[in-house]
């Protein structure tokens, strides 16, 4: 599955959070699959710029069973990816405008 979305050939919207998850895992291979996993998609332009408020919106609802802690952990990991100014700004407009809605 992870070649195909590396590929572009299957979508990765709703299931990327899981992912996401994985980044924590007390196993440290798994943790380490889901790094290298991101680490690639990072590659591939502004996809995981494009992916954070889907994944920020499902990890932080209280019903997807994420504690705090393992939260912050994931967003540390992944936010690593934010490299440009602009990108962090728009960022928190998208997230901003969520909470509006």
């Amino acid at each position: 599955m992870t070649q195909l979305i590396l590929k572009d050939m299957v979508k990765v919207k709703g299931q990327v959070s899981e992912m996401a998850i994985l980044v924590s895992d007390s196993d440290e291979e798994i943790a380490g699959l889901a790094r290298n996993f991101f680490n690639e998609l990072a590659n591939k332009g502004n996809t995981v710029y494009n992916l954070l408020p889907d994944i920020i919106s499902r990890l932080s609802d209280p019903e997807c069973g994420v504690g705090e802690d393992v939260f912050h952990a994931i967003m540390r990991e992944l936010l690593l990816y934010i490299t440009k100014e602009k990108q962090t700004d728009n960022l928190v407009e998208k997230l901003c405008q969520r909470f509006r809605t």
